[in-house]
């Protein structure tokens, strides 16, 4: 679980028990906590849906990869964003060797690149000092009807390049994708 999927949950604990608490005390609102109102810990309007630039059924039917984006950061650097979804609803799918094969990068998406291909160029995930790749970690099971955003920071192409095409591992490869 990431920390932000820890953090999340933290949250929703305590809002659940703060209202927990409040259902049970005698005259119901004495027992919320200072700054929560029984308005404020009402659920999130659940976001609109992304429309992907691109979809990919895999050879894993219980898993669904999207390409959200694919964004200049800087100069000579960009960001890719990809939403793995598990469709099935009774099983959690784990993305596994397929993003990332070596063992140091386990849990990570460090094997996608992106091709240059009228330049016949490949480019790999960008890595620190210490050879840590420049994406998501930490990735683990995606529990059933759950999806999870991810991303990935690449050398860019020059800045004339428009369109690049962002290739999975073995598994899917994104044509002449826009760059925004």
């Amino acid at each position: 679980m990431t920390a932000d999927r820890r953090r999340a949950a933290a949250g929703v604990v305590a809002i659940a028990l703060a209202l927990a608490g409040a259902a049970c005390a005698p005259g119901g609102r004495e027992a919320l906590p200072a700054g929560v109102s029984a308005t404020s810990a009402a659920p999130a309007a659940k976001p609109a849906p992304v429309k992907p630039l691109a979809e990919a059924r895999i050879d894993n039917p219980r898993l669904r990869v999207r390409l959200i984006e694919v964004k200049r950061v800087g100069p000579e650097v960009l960001a890719v964003t990809l939403l793995l979804s598990n469709p099935d609803l009774s099983a959690a799918v784990v993305p596994g060797p397929a993003f990332a094969a070596a063992p140091a990068d386990a849990g990570s998406i460090a094997d996608v690149t992106l091709i240059d291909e009228a330049r016949s160029k490949k480019y790999f995930v960008m890595r620190d000092d210490q050879g840590r790749a420049a994406c998501s970690q930490g990735i683990e099971a995606i529990p059933p009807g759950e999806e999870l955003s991810v991303w990935a920071r690449f050398p860019g192409p020059p800045a004339g390049i428009k369109r690049i095409s962002v290739q999975i591992s073995r598994l899917a490869t994104f044509r002449d994708v826009p760059i925004s």
